[in-house]
């Protein structure tokens, strides 16, 4: 942390970093344009995005640094209240940079400060390690001296990496994951390798380290929890990248509200007087609102199949909808039709779309019969339950006839009984009207000669 945060010189700027003065032979790297300064600035920054502009928000932050072995600096801290940003604040100020590199301790401390009774309840946890060296050490072990012990690295030498210390490392961090979503920023050694063969740092801290990457789909971003800082303004954007990441992922939902708008021929089964579903609030057109109060969380120990570091909210609203065959007249049997309307989540004025169940409506088929007066059948058809009246009448077959007899000529007259909706076999039968013969009586003379005719 003692290097240039822009050229990476010890003691001494490059020849080409824009902080050397060309007209001097070398130019010495001031305490604020090293990686601490800038590691400093841009923890700053987290904190002040992260705290909020409302006290007593449950913020917590703790700090802990690690170099040959870890030391917590600063405990939980509430920094949406004054006090817990400033002791914070000041623990981040007043770190310095010095001896080795023990990734795994530092790691190690931040899994116990997750244990704490602080934090326990917070479903979403997050860990940032920032590093700028090559792991050099692992572990922390008590060393008996004649009059006095003290802890030391269990391995490693403060100059250089192995296999070792990386797999004691990524085991500590395989745990870490376990509890929270970890972060990791690599400050200017992200090509440097760990030991002879080994992965390089930034590669290292991707793959073994950090929470695996989570791929973008059709409708959200990839979320990275790897990044790689050769500078200033690099680190800058890693934590501007993290900040933003932990405020979406620190979002459970509670009290955001849920749109769901009526569908078409979709009817609400509800209690006699109740115009929503418990727990929401009508629209007033059939479709109605709800706040996720009663949201629940499950992790990677809950549920094998959530990603590790991650949280699965869930909130379960049960209600009861009907496909009403009567509700539009253009209603066709055997479509699909879908349950809700549009139905959204809004997230900082941004519509998140619900996806939507469907159903359809296979009715049963009743047999209609349209038969003449002596029941000869003239046409059968199938038609839906709830077909209506005028839908069977249009299907009528054409008007019968009858033929006449010696006393009337018959004339069709309908069918009786009147056209119903569909709600079972029906047999309609065609009606006659009647109307009496006339006759004609004609008198003749024996010749032949008419004398007379008149109608009967």
């Amino acid at each position: 942390m003692k290097y240039c945060a822009e050229c990476g010189g010890d003691t001494y700027h490059n020849k080409n970093c824009k902080h050397n003065d060309k007209n001097q032979w070398y130019t010495y790297v001031e305490s604020d344009q090293t990686r601490l300064s800038a590691a400093k600035q841009a923890a700053f920054s987290f904190l002040n995005s992260y705290k909020g502009t409302e006290s007593g928000k449950s913020k917590y932050v703790a700090v802990v640094a690690f170099s040959t072995l870890a030391d917590v600096k600063c405990g939980w801290q509430d920094v949406s209240t004054e006090n817990g940003y400033t002791a914070v604040k000041n623990a981040i100020d007043n770190l310095t940079a010095d001896g080795g590199t023990n990734l795994e301790q530092g790691l190690s401390y931040a899994n116990e400060l997750l244990k704490d009774n602080t934090v326990n309840e917070i479903s979403i946890k997050n860990v940032i390690a920032l590093t700028d060296g090559v792991p050099t050490y692992y572990g922390r072990k008590w060393v008996d001296h004649i009059f006095w012990g003290e802890y030391k690295p269990e391995g490693g030498d403060g100059q250089n990496g192995s296999k070792k210390i990386n797999d004691e490392t990524a085991e500590t961090a395989t745990e870490l994951r376990k509890k929270a979503s970890v972060y990791t920023v690599c400050f200017g050694v992200a090509d440097q390798k760990t030991y002879d063969d080994g992965p390089k740092v930034g590669k290292f801290l991707e793959e073994k380290i950090a929470t695996p990457k989570v791929p973008a789909t059709e409708t959200t971003e990839a979320k990275i929890y790897a990044y790689n800082a050769d500078n200033t303004e690099q680190l800058n954007k890693a934590f501007d990248n993290i900040i933003n990441s932990i405020n979406k992922s620190g979002l459970d939902g509670s009290d955001l509200v849920v749109t769901d708008n009526k569908a078409l021929c979709v009817n609400l089964v509800l209690p006699v007087g109740a115009t929503a579903p418990a727990g929401t609030t009508s629209d007033g057109n059939g479709g109605f609102t709800w706040a996720l109060t009663k949201v629940t969380g499950k992790t990677n120990d809950d549920d094998p199949t959530i990603p590790e570091g991650t949280t699965r909210y869930t909130h379960t609203l049960t209600y009861t909808v009907k496909l009403d065959a009567s509700s539009d007249e253009d209603f066709t049997p055997d479509n699909y039709y879908p349950l809700n309307g549009e139905t959204y989540l809004t997230v900082e004025n941004t519509r998140i779309q619900f996806p939507i169940p469907a159903a359809k409506y296979k009715p049963d088929y009743y047999t209609v019969t349209w038969v003449d007066e002596d029941g000869t059948v003239l046409r059968t058809k199938e038609f839906a339950y709830g077909t209506s009246a005028a839908d069977v009448e249009a299907n009528e077959p054409a008007d019968p006839t009858k033929d006449a007899d010696d006393q009337y000529t018959y004339t069709f007259n309908g069918w009786t009984p009147a056209y119903v909706e569909v709600k079972g076999d029906k047999t309609y039968t065609a009606t006659y009207k009647t109307e009496t013969n006339t006759y004609t009586v004609t008198w003749v003379d024996e010749d032949g000669t008419v004398l007379r005719t008149k109608e009967f």
